[in-house]
């Protein structure tokens, strides 16, 4: 826990012990313990996880991709995880719906659904419940700090209260749901690991108390689940996903579908040709409907899924020799499931981006323009012309028509890009210097290709063997700049060489 949370914690934890007494001890009809069970069995566990399922989205202006205006362009496409999450703390207004008590008959199915305490525990049952009635006033902290954006706090808060209990009540399963709390907060931060390790505390306290088979149980298998897969414990994830799916089925429980789609996503990412990932197409789109329905298309838990897909999908495209196919298969599935579930979001115009992106490096010039054209007519619904992603598609627009020959709209385009990444990098830079830019080096390369394209029939092929040499020179610039592996500088590459191809045999510069 950082410095910073630790004292707001421990504040927390101490005047929560000092509110009503605080002896730990009294009576209550139903233990908060089963409430929280039986809630698990209804929908999808603890209180913050409940919290996290409910959140609703009011998107605003400048969403995920606040930074893309300064970013490197290395990170034009970087997945869109990376960005939704700083994005879900930073512009999106949250609201809570508060589940009400529920029976005692909690966890049906599993090791004590009669209500009763577990064995050899009735005398620490009026512990149990004041106990729980504290857990209750720590979570309602943490999700009024979720709510104000502060989500380490919050996280901050409900570890010093399973540091603070956890040595009293060792064998609590109200400390396995602070744990479990601590697990739905950790992933929707991008902690995975410490979601793994807090998910797998909870699991083991669910199967104690309520058996292996209760819906309870299945949900904490679903959660270290996501928090193994996110990790890259691909195998692992599978095996207590599949547990679940078997439970929450059998349970009609709506979160089955949350567990199935991480299921086929596990398959997802052992995918190794384009015929498995269409293969799996209708069950991820029915999974993710589902959940869409269940917890609605802004939901927190929906959007991590997505998120996860969409990781999925960047790996392969940042192989050093990337499968066109299977690449190509896995962003054009990754659209699927975003036009099924949130088919107005900035995602979708994203993924449409990374699509025409990877379109034209491929070369497949009538693709890439279909693609970013649908990107940009998104965008400009939602934003004014000069927005960050806007100007990001038109750029991609003004390479595209620089390769295909279109050297008027490219060269329009591109020196309006150029301007914009150039003054970018230079007040980024402070002052100190110019500044460089991917973007506009990418530009660089667009523009000397315009110029070529643009040169009269009576051309010289010394005027010719020039102006090649410009883009040669700019693409050198590029690939020292990015990485002449980038995807981007391949692209580059590919379009020069059959550009210089033009040139009468030995007369050819450059490449």
């Amino acid at each position: 826990m950082s410095q910073r949370c630790r004292p707001l914690a421990m504040r927390l934890v101490r005047s929560l012990l000092a509110q009503d007494g605080c002896s730990i001890s009294g009576n209550s009809v139903a233990p908060a313990w089963t409430s929280w069970a039986h809630h698990a069995s209804c929908s999808s566990a603890g209180p913050m996880e409940q919290h996290a399922i409910q959140m609703s989205t009011q998107q605003q202006p400048g969403t995920m991709t606040a930074h893309v205006r300064a970013m490197p362009l290395s990170s034009a496409m970087q997945p869109m995880h990376s960005i939704v999450t700083s994005a879900w703390s930073q512009h999106h207004t949250r609201s809570l719906v508060t589940s009400a008590p529920c029976s005692s008959d909690a966890a049906k199915g599993g090791a004590g659904s009669d209500g009763a305490a577990p064995a050899g525990s009735s005398d620490q049952q009026p512990v149990r419940m004041s106990l729980g009635e504290a857990l209750t006033k720590l979570v309602d902290a943490a999700v009024e700090l979720v709510e104000k954006g502060d989500t380490q706090g919050a996280i901050g808060v409900l570890k010093e209260g399973i540091d603070t209990f956890s040595p009293q009540f060792p064998d609590s399963p109200e400390v396995g749901e602070l744990h479990n709390q601590v697990a739905v907060l950790s992933l929707s931060e991008g902690d995975t690991a410490t979601a793994a390790q807090h998910a797998e505390v909870s699991l083991a306290s669910a199967t104690k108390h309520f058996g292996p088979t209760s819906p309870l149980t299945a949900h904490r298998q679903l959660r270290l689940g996501v928090a193994r897969f996110a990790n890259g414990a691909v195998a692992e994830a599978a095996g207590l996903l599949q547990t679940a799916v078997g439970t929450l089925q059998k349970a009609k429980d709506p979160s089955a579908s949350e567990a199935g789609l991480y299921l086929d996503m596990c398959l997802l990412a052992g995918a190794t040709d384009a015929s498995q990932v269409r293969s799996l197409d209708e069950r991820l789109l029915g999974s993710a409907r589902d959940m869409a329905r269940t917890f609605g298309g802004q939901s927190m838990i929906l959007s991590m899924a997505l998120a996860q897909h969409d990781r999925v999908v960047h790996q392969p495209l940042a192989a050093a020799d990337p499968d066109p196919l299977l690449c190509e298969a896995l962003l054009r599935q990754h659209a699927k499931l975003l036009e099924a579930v949130v088919p107005e979001s900035e995602d979708l115009a994203v993924t449409n981006y990374k699509l025409a992106t990877f379109y034209y490096v491929q070369d497949m010039l009538q693709e890439a323009n279909g693609a970013i054209r649908a990107a940009a007519q998104g965008l400009r619904a939602v934003y004014p012309e000069e927005h960050d992603l806007v100007v990001l598609c038109k750029h991609r627009l003004g390479m595209i028509s620089a390769a295909a020959g279109d050297h008027r709209a490219g060269a329009q385009l591109l020196a309006q890009s150029h301007a914009r990444y150039t003054a970018d990098a230079q007040a980024a830079a402070g002052g100190k210097g110019p500044g460089q830019s991917g973007l506009a080096l990418e530009a660089d390369v667009g523009l000397a290709m315009c110029r070529y394209r643009g040169l009269p029939p009576s051309a010289t092929d010394a005027d010719r063997q020039s102006v090649l040499g410009e883009a040669h020179k700019a693409i050198d610039t590029l690939a020292a700049a990015i990485g002449v592996n980038h995807m981007l500088a391949r692209g580059a590459m590919r379009h020069f060489a059959r550009l210089s191809a033009t040139l009468k045999p030995g007369s050819r510069g450059g490449r």
